[in-house]
């Protein structure tokens, strides 16, 4: 269970992160960063880089993501601005279905 919802915080930050309009066209580096500042604060415990690149693989082909690496800014980005809002419902609702199932277990 943990896992899962470790996974799903993860699509959140990384949707966060890519929508940010005060740094743009994150890195892979960045995304990782971040993952790991929210999930574990301080602690030692890190993200690898193929654990962000799964999460973006998944994002792609599972949610339809529009996320598109740009070469020029060596960053990533949504593709379009309409649909850059996918996360936020769909990681909501999918959180709140596994913080349920934590405590009615």
């Amino acid at each position: 269970m943990p896992i899962t919802k470790n996974a799903f915080q993860r699509y959140r930050i990384i949707d966060q992160c890519i929508r940010s309009s005060s740094k743009p066209f994150p890195t892979k580096e960045e995304l990782r960063k971040a993952c790991e500042e929210e999930l574990f604060g301080t602690d030692r415990a890190h993200v690898c880089d193929s654990t962000i690149e799964k999460d973006l693989r998944y994002m792609r082909s599972e949610h339809d993501a529009p996320i598109k690496f740009h070469r020029l800014e060596r960053g990533y980005y949504y593709t379009d601005d309409k649909t850059n809002n996918w996360c936020k419902n769909k990681c909501a609702v999918l959180t709140f279905i596994l913080e349920t199932k934590t405590v009615l277990l």
